[in-house]
């Protein structure tokens, strides 16, 4: 599961394109750019930080970080914790995947056509991607907005969404130990993940 779930990295990075650019366009240049990136005799510490840039400036994180902690306990949050949640949550995710990108150079890519949703303010793409032989399944969801262009709100893979694939561990932390408590969890699961790319 950990191999696959890596994957959502995979094809999504390149500088937020303009908003006239189709869905399938924005990702096509992502797996681009992403490719370049791996591919380079740039240390993995170089890669990650470039991977990262990309990654913030293509994803609504404002929308799946709420998503990812669910209705309930995002609007209980304050503004400042909401901030506290997106940065640290951000970090968590690339902790996590970036350390899996490692020696990874596209085989296997094939994406589908986009289907424009929400009178085409939305849309979903699906992928797929061979891993140890065998054929992956992917789909992103977009969103498009006049001032941003189109950016990913949600990647599922094999059935599991980003969005809530740690909705009910996020909840049972706060409920134990708040917010607070939230915050040092993933704290500890970031330094955790850091030491296995050492």
């Amino acid at each position: 599961m950990k191999n696959t779930l890596f994957l959502f990295l995979v094809t999504l990075f390149l500088p937020v394109l303009v908003a006239e650019e189709t869905p399938k366009v924005f990702l096509e240049h992502r797996v681009d750019q992403l490719l370049e990136v791996l591919k380079s005799s740039d240390s993995f510490e170089k890669k990650k930080t470039d991977l990262g840039e990309i990654f913030r400036t293509s994803f609504d994180m404002v929308q799946l970080s709420g998503m990812a902690l669910g209705r309930e306990s995002w609007l209980s949050l304050k503004t400042d914790e909401k901030k506290a949640f997106i940065s640290k949550y951000t970090e968590f995710i690339l902790s996590f995947y970036t350390s899996n990108m490692d020696g990874y150079n596209g085989e296997g890519l094939s994406m589908g056509e986009a289907t424009l949703k929400s009178k085409g303010k939305k849309a979903v793409v699906p992928f797929s991607i061979i891993v140890d032989g065998k054929s992956v399944a992917m789909t992103y969801s977009l969103k498009k907005s006049k001032s941003n262009g189109w950016k990913i709100y949600d990647v599922e893979i094999e059935g599991v969404r980003l969005s809530t694939q740690y909705r009910n561990q996020f909840t049972s932390i706060i409920k134990k130990k708040g917010f607070e408590g939230l915050l040092i969890e993933l704290d500890q699961l970031i330094k955790k993940q850091s030491k296995t790319q050492n």
